[in-house]
């Protein structure tokens, strides 16, 4: 049994390397706007460490989140702000 790559190459198809680098940059370009964001939501933590939400799951926790989508940061107040990622949401 071939690999799907392999019956591509058996068959004659193939992948065009412009749409290929097309499709890449705008990979780097979606990566590099979610790390922007990021950044921004995750430095005002460090002067308003309350902006985040308690976890709508559990409110009794001390938990918080902020959401840069498709993602969700959840920190917890201990001195200074720690982050974690657990996501896609």
């Amino acid at each position: 049994m071939l690999a799907r790559g392999e019956k591509e190459l058996e068959t004659g198809k193939g992948y065009d390397l412009k749409e290929v680098m097309k499709e890449a940059d705008k990979l780097l370009e979606r990566t590099e706007v979610f790390r922007i964001k990021a950044e921004k939501v995750l430095s005002r933590l460090n002067k308003f460490p309350l902006s985040g939400r308690l976890l709508p799951e559990f409110p009794d926790l001390p938990f918080r989140e902020v959401i840069v989508p498709p993602y969700r940061f959840f920190y917890r107040l201990k001195g200074k702000v720690c982050a974690w990622i657990w996501g896609p949401c």
